[in-house]
């Protein structure tokens, strides 16, 4: 069965931000881009490509996150060189979008060549793409973390008199599971509370000494939600 895939309509903008580029631009990007690091910090990464090759940030992170990334897991999935995984996407795109294709077909092969690099195997974009993966390519994903702080009465059996006050906490975590967000509650005590400032800060040395240990390897410790 010959490799395909359905072009999601908002990567139709993305195509045009690099097209908007135009060949100069992606160049001097895919300079910018030799020599990087590898980051999680997306946003001063698009901050900071955006000011080197003097375009609109917003369109550089459009181009990056609908376009570049994604095609780079679809190359990589399809076993082809950049090369012909871009002369699939352009049958894909006059097969799917034709009205695009008339519009905008024409710059697009010319821009193309340029592209080309961003796409390849073991370029930045490339590795970018496995990172993330990594990050979550997992059963299930926390979103978010809150802890809920109630004060509850007891009442007396005829509901006459407030005998006493219950401080009662719950934990709530919201969760990615297969792709559906759910949502956990547990009550938890102060004991509970401790324990889980105990476990906090216990993670907080093991990361430190993680990246100390690790960053003798030669080659960047990325670390998830730090900022």
């Amino acid at each position: 069965m010959s490799n395909s895939f359905q072009i999601p309509k908002r990567a139709y903008d993305g195509l045009r931000d690099l097209i908007e580029m135009g060949p100069e631009k992606l160049e001097q990007l895919s300079k910018e881009l030799a020599d990087r690091e590898l980051t999680l910090d997306t946003s001063e990464l698009t901050r900071s490509l955006a000011t080197a090759i003097q375009f609109p940030a917003e369109k550089v992170e459009r181009a990056i996150f609908v376009v570049l990334i994604p095609l780079n897991g679809l190359r990589a999935a399809f076993r082809v060189s950049a090369n012909e995984f871009l002369d699939l996407l352009a049958k894909l795109i006059a097969r799917q979008n034709e009205e695009w294709d008339k519009e905008n077909g024409e710059t697009w092969r010319r821009v193309a060549p340029k592209v080309e690099p961003l796409l390849a195997p073991n370029g930045y974009f490339a590795w970018l793409n496995k990172t993330f993966q990594l990050l979550s390519n997992r059963p299930i994903v926390a979103r978010e973390f809150k802890i809920l702080t109630e004060l509850r009465p007891v009442y007396d059996d005829e509901l006459s008199a407030i005998k006493a006050m219950v401080i009662t906490s719950t934990l709530v975590v919201d969760y990615e599971e297969a792709g559906k967000p759910k949502r956990l509650h547990v009550t938890v005590d102060q004991s509970d509370l401790r324990a889980l400032r105990e476990q906090l800060d216990r993670a907080n040395k093991k990361l430190q000494l993680l990246e100390e240990q690790a960053g003798h390897l030669g080659v960047p410790v990325l670390v998830a939600g730090i900022e």
